[in-house]
């Protein structure tokens, strides 16, 4: 990789942390050229030892609640996989008492730690050096892989996949959650 191209991935990774800033309201434009590292959610990212490396600890804002059931008369909780397509045992969270539904609107966070190489984003993805749950709530097995399906060669993701978790929106994606009598069940 030439001395240009080295140049303009430090820019571009400079620019994505100038736009997180921002748009997040974290800083006003005045003061964006100064503690870029301290981006984002300044007391959930910190940066290591080693240049490029982050750490993020991302909380999970649901931005309308989803509920868990906590009936343990019931197998509603219980998932199986077949033929690759999940069962919810849909009939028994049916059945289920509402008052066995817990509302959640914020859920542990998850502490990503991710290594932003030099070539990055114009050729290399971000290579994610850790990824799990606070309190193993989650199972992680096809969160890292979609996280690195995001990235496309000369755009950055960091925003994408911050927002991606925080939001929640990755419980569909991984169809850890189901509809049923019109309310979204984790």
């Amino acid at each position: 990789m030439e001395q240009m191209d080295m140049e303009h991935c430090s820019s571009l990774q400079q620019e994505e942390w100038e736009v997180l800033e921002v748009s997040l309201g974290r800083t006003s434009k005045s003061d964006r050229d100064s503690h870029i590292s301290q981006s984002i959610y300044p007391d959930c990212v910190s940066t290591g030892g080693v240049q490029g490396l982050i750490k993020l600890e991302i909380p999970i804002e649901l931005p309308e609640p989803r509920y868990i059931v906590s009936d343990t008369n019931t197998n509603a909780g219980k998932v199986s996989q077949s033929g690759g397509t999940r069962d919810f045992h849909t009939n028994n969270l049916q059945q289920s008492s509402r008052e066995a539904w817990i509302s959640l609107s914020n859920l542990p966070p998850l502490l990503l730690e991710i290594l932003l190489p030099q070539s990055y984003p114009l050729f290399s993805p971000p290579e994610i050096i850790s990824l799990h749950a606070t309190r193993s709530w989650l199972p992680l097995s096809g969160l890292q892989r979609q996280l690195k399906e995001m990235w496309q060669r000369g755009e950055g993701v960091l925003y994408t996949w911050i927002e991606w978790i925080r939001t929640g929106e990755f419980l569909d994606s991984l169809e850890l959650t189901i509809s049923v009598q019109g309310e979204q069940i984790i």
